[in-house]
C-alpha cells in the first residue's frame, strides 16, 4: 500500500488543490532535465521506497517524476525529499525518458549549502 504525502502550503505558495492524482504533463510538456522546483506530494511505501513525486516550478508548472535507481543515493536518500517538501527547499531533479516516462536518476539540493563562516 502506498501512502502519498502532501504539502498544501509550502515555501510560501499558495494551495492549488494539486494532489497525487494530478495527471503527468505529456512528454512533450516537460520542462528540460533537470527540473528544479519544491517538492509538493511524495507517493511512497516507505521512507526508502519512492514511488514518484511531484515538483512545483518557478512557474508554477506541477511535474510528477517517477523514481529509478539512483547513481547518488548515498548523498541523497529518497527520505530526505520529505525534508525539502517539509522546508520547501528546492530540489534539482534529473531524469531521462523511460517507457514515455519522466524516470529521476539523480537528485541533488539546488540551493547550494552556505559554507560555514571563517573563523576569525
Amino acid at each position: 500500500m502506498a501512502v502519498v504525502i502532501a504539502a498544501a502550503w509550502v515555501s510560501g505558495l499558495e494551495p492549488s488543490g494539486v494532489c497525487a492524482c494530478t495527471p503527468a504533463l505529456p512528454t512533450q510538456d516537460l520542462p528540460p532535465s533537470p527540473v528544479v522546483g519544491v517538492v509538493v506530494s511524495i507517493d511512497q511505501v516507505s521512507l526508502t521506497e519512492v514511488n514518484s513525486f511531484e515538483v512545483r516550478t518557478s512557474d508554477g508548472t506541477i511535474v510528477t517524476l517517477k523514481v529509478g535507481a539512483l547513481d547518488n543515493a548515498m548523498q541523497f536518500s529518497l527520505s530526505h525529499l520529505a525534508t525539502h517538501m517539509a522546508t520547501g527547499v528546492p530540489i534539482r531533479a534529473f531524469y531521462r525518458i523511460e517507457n514515455g516516462e519522466p524516470v529521476v536518476y539523480h537528485l541533488e539540493d539546488a540551493v547550494p549549502a552556505t559554507p560555514s563562516p571563517a573563523a576569525t
